[in-house]
């Protein structure tokens, strides 16, 4: 995945599940039959960049072997947590399972006939909090 709009949807529409390691959205795209899978690598959570990349690494060759698996037209992002640096490639396996596991199941139980009209997921969410660097009102 490498078209921010793609980014975008996903993670704003499509259904989250996390851990300490990583979080998942995921969403499908029902005009395409191509699966998509992009990460998100902060340099807040892991600062060196040799970090970063193996860690990207890991999780591209992880989903490699999992990407089929997923619905047609799936578009998943994988969000890294600093928990993530350093640990080996079967740890970092089963928190991306857990997530992923626990995202589709969400997807499956608040779309069942897709997002509704407005593209929000039918059901309300709580209200969103701020980002770093932003002052809530």
């Amino acid at each position: 995945m490498v078209d921010p709009e793609d980014f975008r949807s996903t993670i704003r529409r499509g259904s989250r599940a996390g851990n300490a390691m990583v979080v998942v959205h995921c969403r499908t795209d029902e005009d395409s039959t191509e699966r998509l899978v992009g990460f998100v690598v902060p340099k807040r959570e892991i600062p060196r960049a040799v970090g970063r990349n193996r860690v990207r690494r890991q999780l591209r060759h992880l989903m490699r072997e999992r990407v089929e698996a997923m619905p047609e037209g799936a578009r998943i992002v994988v969000r890294v947590h600093s928990a993530a640096s350093g640990q080996d490639s079967d740890h970092l396996a089963g928190a991306l399972d857990n997530a992923l596991s626990r995202a589709w199941a969400r997807s499956a139980s608040s779309h069942p006939a897709g997002p509704s009209a407005s593209g929000r997921s039918a059901t309300p969410g709580l209200p969103r909090s701020p980002r770093a660097g932003e002052v809530s009102a």
